[in-house]
Order: structure tokens, then sequence, then C-alpha cells
């Protein structure tokens, strides 16, 4: 069956039989029109090169209806709207435009014949609006092509969602970065045993991320993505790389092995490295290599997805808590501030003839003062999240200097990072506790002091909160929780007045992470800030 505009154009051309009614030209004008009508109902359901055949073969009926009855009779001359408009819409404005001027020298050549100004003017604006009519059609559909095309993207995205669901369940270890990591270093280790063992993960633009660590504490090599070595031919050139460096050479990595394997998506982007170190100059066999290079390529597509996964969350955390910040930006906190604007002018008013009244209005303006420094601080923390882009130190150093304006204490913030950013569900679960920490600060209403000092050394990481408020920090049970699941420690003291909680991740309270023998010490970004009320 046609669809509206189908049915539209059909209505056009049964109009022409109305309007020969007045010229008693019925019998005439009825073939002509039933021919384009029929012409509309065959061309529903082609393709787009039967669609083209249909409007040129209801162009050559238009132009020949025209030139048969024209100036004889008018009542055809609606015709030449039917195919202006089809051209338009199922071909864009220049066949639209084509074909009007194509239908335009219709009336044109019947008024050579037997010429007459009034009927030139009757056939040149039937063309007109035939040209009108296609451009119309061309943008009546555009319109509606990018709105079934967003409905078709809905639709397609949660088909897609469904069927992700459904292929979480059968994989191994669903879409987690870490699990899937784990169980590709496990088959890897048991293919090519080795002393040191990570699987480095693109976060970022330029930044990696240690999802799983081996035999060490912290990442021992350089900086794939910018610092020269073996790692970094492997990253560069998409392709495995492998040395061996003899004992009696000079060099951090003197007497040892190393093996790096790019982990690449079906576009051969990749996406990680595995790299594996043995601390002996034994040279990884090729068929330790084949294995090894075996065992990435399975796994890759499911790390592919873990990662995909991930970013779609986040993107989605990311997008909700944006909308959340506007709405309260321009709905609750523009209203409160008009409410403060009249609060003041009553208050002028009154300061004169009441002062007493005067003065009770000022403290209300000052409670709305502090609801408006509440809201704003919220606002900021629904603004501060951690994203590819946007790292743990960043995000805190933003929440740190929003503290200080909303509870007007001193907030001291020092940054101490390495070249490997932490993985993403880490930096999530230490920037939570963060805020749930400054949440606390600002509920207790007493604290003058703030300190927050963050030290990472991929995977590794050490947190430091303190304030001078009369109570220790008790960590929401869940953020606690979540704290435990990552191997994570929370430790509380208190010295001259002050309660310092520490966080660890990957390692021990107090403990600070070791660099390997023939390591790279770590040469990361190093930050103190002072935030004044």
């Amino acid at each position: 069956m046609p669809d509206l505009a189908g049915w539209l154009r059909a209505g056009l051309a049964m109009l022409c039989v109305v309007a020969a009614i007045g010229e008693s030209f019925v019998v005439q004008a009825l073939p002509w029109a039933l021919g384009v009508v029929l012409l509309e109902l065959l061309a529903t359901g082609r393709d787009s090169r039967g669609r083209l055949a249909v409007l040129v073969t209801e162009t050559g009926v238009v132009v020949a209806a025209v030139l048969s009855t024209f100036p004889d009779h008018r009542s055809l001359l609606p015709l030449l709207l039917v195919p202006a408009f089809r051209a338009g819409e199922l071909h864009g404005v220049r066949a639209g435009l084509l074909t009007s001027g194509v239908l335009a020298l219709a009336p044109l050549t019947a008024w050579l014949n037997a010429p007459n100004p009034e009927d030139v003017s009757v056939g040149l604006q039937w063309s007109a609006l035939a040209l009108a009519i296609a451009v119309l059609g061309a943008w009546g559909s555009g319109f509606e092509r990018d709105r079934h095309s967003g409905a078709a993207a809905a639709r397609e995205a949660g088909e897609l969602l469904g069927r992700l669901q459904d292929l979480a369940k059968e994989l191994p270890a669903g879409f987690d970065v870490p699990a899937v990591s784990e169980m590709l270093v496990d088959e890897v280790l048991r293919a090519a045993p080795a002393h040191r063992a990570a699987v480095l993960v693109r976060i970022g633009p330029d930044e990696m991320s240690p999802v799983v660590v081996r035999g060490v504490d912290r990442v021992p090599w350089r900086d794939p993505v910018t610092a020269p070595g073996t790692a970094h031919r492997a990253w560069i050139g998409a392709r495995t790389v492998k040395d061996v460096r003899r004992a009696d050479v000079e060099g951090r990595r003197r007497g040892s092995a190393m093996l790096v394997v790019p982990v690449a998506d079906r576009d051969d982007e990749v996406l990680g490295l595995l790299v594996l170190e043995r601390l002996a100059p034994r040279q990884f066999s090729i068929e330790e290599v084949a294995s090894v290079e075996r065992a990435v390529a399975v796994a890759a597509p499911r790390l592919h997805a873990a990662l995909a996964f991930v970013e779609l969350r986040i993107m989605s955390e990311v997008a909700e808590r944006e909308r959340l910040a506007r709405e309260m930006h321009d709905g609750v906190a523009q209203d409160l501030v008009a409410v403060g604007f009249g609060l003041d002018m009553v208050q002028r008013q009154l300061k004169a003839r009441d002062p007493e009244m005067a003065s009770q209005v000022q403290e209300v303006r000052g409670q709305l003062n502090h609801t408006l420094r509440d809201i704003r601080y919220s606002i900021a923390a629904l603004r501060t999240s951690v994203r590819p882009e946007r790292g743990l130190g960043a995000a805190l150093s933003s929440a740190a200097q929003a503290l200080g304006p909303a509870t007007g204490a001193s907030v001291s913030f020092s940054l101490k990072e390495s070249p490997f950013r932490l993985p993403a569900h880490v930096e999530s679960a230490l920037l939570r506790l963060a805020q749930d920490f400054f949440a606390d600060v600002r509920s207790a209403g007493t604290v003058s002091r703030v300190h927050v000092v963050l030290e990472t050394d991929a995977p590794t990481a050490r947190l430091e909160l303190g304030h001078d408020g009369p109570h220790a920090w008790a960590p929401d049970p869940a953020f606690a929780t979540a704290l435990a699941d990552l191997g994570g420690s929370v430790a509380h003291r208190q010295v001259d007045g002050v309660w310092t909680s520490t966080l660890s991740v990957g390692t021990t309270f107090g403990e600070r992470p070791s660099t390997p023998d023939g390591a790279a010490e770590s040469t990361g970004t190093n930050l103190v800030t002072e935030v004044s009320p």
C-alpha cells in the first residue's frame, strides 16, 4: 500500500477529475488521472531503480496529458505537482528541480501553439507551484529520514544491548576487564613461563593502564606510548617484539628476556599490550611465541568487548550526571538566586522602617546563601568524574577546589602520579570514597583544615584524606566494600587534632611500592596546591 505521501499524490491526481467537472471534461480527464494513480500504486514497495522508472513514466504521462489538453482545458494542470512531488521526496532536491523544469516545458510548448497572455500566466503559476512542491517534498523527506534513522538507531541499540546481555552470560569472565586479563595471563604463563607478566590497556588518548600485573607490585617497564624500548616498538609497529639483554651489558634490563605482544581488535587497532619478562637471558622460543600469540588472538575479542562495555557505561554515567547538574543549575539554583534578589529588595526597604524585621530577613538571606553554596557544590560534584581523557588526579583536584568555597575550610591537595594510570574501576572507586569523605566534611560544619594526598604508582595507589574535625571519617559501607573487593584497606589515625584516613590499593598500608631490580624509576606528575575559601 502507498504511504501517506503516495496517497496525497493520488489525491492530487483525482483532484483534476473534480476540476474537470466545471469544464465538462470529466470523460477525457479521467483516464489521465487514473493512469497517474495506477503508477503511484505500482511504485509501492519497489527499489530505487524501480521508483526511478516509475518517475520517468509518470513524468511522460503528465507531459503528454498537458500537451494534449492545454490551453483548451486547464483541469489537468494539477498533475504537474505529482511527479514533481515524487521526484523531490524520493530522489532529492536536484531531481525535483530537474523534473519540475521538464514539466514546465509542457504548458510552455502548448501555449506556443495558441499564444494567450492569460494562458501564459496560468502555466507559469502551475510550473512555479510544481517547483515549490518538489523542494517541499525533498525537505519533508529529509526530516522523515532523520526521524526514522533515530528510531532505527534506537531499535538497533536495544537489540544490541539485549544480545550483549545474552553474550555476557555465555562468556567465562563476562565483560569484566580484569577477569578477562587474568585469564589471559594464566593461559600465557602456562604456555611461556616468565617471572613477570602484565596486561596494559589503553585508557586514554596517550595513556596506558596496567589491568593485571604478576611477579611485581608495580609496572617495572617504561611507558610504551612515549618512552623508547621494547614495549614502545611493539606499540608503534603493532607487532610482536622480543629481545634478550646479556648479563654483561649495561642498562636496567641486563640479564633478562622480554616478549611483548600487541592486543588488537578486528580492525587491527591496538587495544593494549601483553608483556612477559624473564629475569634470565633465556630467549622465548618460536613455539612459545606462537602459543602466546594464539592465546592473545583468542582473548582479544573478549577484551575488546569488555573495554567497549566499560566505555559505554562511563559514557552513560557521565551523561546522566551532566543532565542532573544541568537541571539543578537551570532549575532550583536559578530559582533560589531569584528568591535571594527578592529578599535583598525587601531587606533594603525594611532597613529604615523596621530594622528588627530587616535583620530577620538578613538571617534568612544568610541561610539561603548557605543552601546555594551546597547546591553549587553538588553541581560541581556531579560534573566531577573519571573519564578516559580525565584521570583520578584531575578529578580529585577539581573536587578539592570546589570544597573550599563550599565549606569555608582551607584545603591542600598534593598529587604524585606515575606515567601509568590506574585501572578505570580503581579510579572510580577511589573517587567515590573521596567524594564520600568530602560530604562528611561538609556535614561536620566545624572543619577548618583539609588535606588530600594522592600517590599513584600503577597498579598501586595511596590516598590520604585528613581534616581537623571532631571525629574520624567513616566511609559509606558500600564504598568500603568496593575498596575491600579491590584488595584495598583503610586506616585511621589522629595526630595533633587532625584525623587522617589513608586508603591503600595494591599494597599494605604504610608500605611504599618498591622498585624492582633493573626497573625504571617513576617519572610521573608532582603537584601541590592550596585552596582557600
